[in-house]
């Protein structure tokens, strides 16, 4: 039989009182659709008064108040109602506060404990704290705020020991599917591993292609400016294989002595825009007119071999073949130091290869 449960449904809202005893709760503590869970709270004491006094003191909407006259009734209460925390008086009739914890505790492991003692209970304390698990006592008349304070702390707890359970057991679940999965992964890396090492051959056999292609793409088009300038005995590519020798030389690196090769093998590329006589004719034999003119190819070879992202920095160097130490060269009169390794060393082996062949001078210099 059930003595008296309680259910606070609110302030000002009138009791509706049935048959084993009368429930009142707060609109305000039920949670609205989607909301979090208000923690429900179970009062357990054989004195009303003193139930009264504790729905008091929890009257602010945080929390679901639940309400029972013995230990009995509390235990027909938890079997049909899941709570979050317990306050219970110690002294009460068939079973006593420390008895009821411990029944609790062993049923519904969940709930937090806290014990409500008079002064001179110690040894029931103790007891309700070994065999009950409580988490706190209070005695006495207590005060509300730390009533209150008392209450939050325990359903925190409560809410972290849970949390901890709940994700220790989801790192279980998840690390034993983690090695289920590496067990049957195991073999699909291998695989996958053979896999990629032929991939990776087949795509290094086709970087090697590519550089390969590049290369004679490159050397087709200083062919080309060979015969569109008149020129013939492989100039462009002795330039290139001077300028290659004397980045190695220097120490330059590979990338620089690479881009020093191409800027060698297309040095000459801006000459395709020239009129056939001014590409043709040596620089002595130029007129002021046709010398200003005919040094504006470099740029015009840095216009067309910048897109090509690997030439950036070989028109760049062709760009500065023509600058001087003194500062009188072209285009940008650059001077000493400020111009570039690269482009310097390009100007020598050009002049060098111009003046074997009669491209600055009427009469070729013998490289004898």
């Amino acid at each position: 039989m059930v003595d008296s449960v309680e259910v606070r449904r609110g302030i000002g809202v009138p009791d509706t009182t049935g048959a084993t005893g009368h429930a009142d709760m707060a609109s305000a503590a039920v949670p609205d659709d989607g909301a979090a869970a208000v923690p429900i709270v179970l009062l357990v004491d054989d004195e009303p008064s003193i139930l009264s006094a504790l729905r008091r003191a929890l009257r602010a909407p945080r929390y679901e108040v639940l309400t029972a006259e013995s230990a009995a009734t509390a235990l027909e209460l938890l079997a049909s109602r899941e709570v979050d925390l317990i306050i219970s008086d110690m002294r009460m009739p068939q079973m006593n506060g420390a008895e009821f914890l411990a029944r609790a505790k062993a049923l519904y492991p969940d709930t937090a404990p806290i014990l409500l003692t008079g002064y001179a209970e110690i040894d029931a304390v103790v007891q309700a704290i070994n065999e009950g698990g409580v988490y706190r006592y209070l005695n006495k008349p207590w005060n509300d705020q730390d009533l209150l304070l008392t209450v939050a702390q325990a359903l925190e707890q409560r809410h972290l020991r849970k949390e901890t359970a709940r994700l220790t057991a989801l790192t279980q679940k998840q690390n034993d599917e983690l090695r289920e999965f590496n067990a049957s992964l195991e073999v699909q890396v291998q695989a996958r591993t053979e896999e990629i090492r032929q991939t990776a051959m087949f795509l290094e056999d086709a970087q090697q292609d590519l550089k390969r292609n590049f290369t004679t793409m490159v050397q087709v088009c200083a062919s080309m400016i060979e015969l569109r300038c008149g020129i013939s005995g492989s100039q462009s590519l002795r330039v290139g294989e001077v300028v290659r020798h004397l980045a190695l030389s220097f120490d330059m690196g590979a990338m620089q002595t690479q881009d020093l090769f191409f800027a060698g093998l297309l040095h000459g590329i801006g000459k395709l825009s020239l009129p056939d006589d001014l590409a043709r004719k040596p620089l002595e034999r130029m007129s002021p007119e046709e010398s200003e003119l005919f040094h504006q190819h470099p740029l015009r070879a840095q216009m067309v071999l910048t897109p090509v992202a690997q030439l950036t920095q070989v028109a760049s160097i062709i760009r500065h073949q023509y600058e001087r130490f003194n500062g009188r060269g072209m285009p940008d009169r650059l001077s000493g130091t400020d111009i570039p390794m690269a482009s310097r060393i390009l100007a020598v082996a050009r002049d060098f290869e111009d003046l074997c062949r009669g491209g600055i001078a009427k009469q070729p210099v013998s490289s004898g």
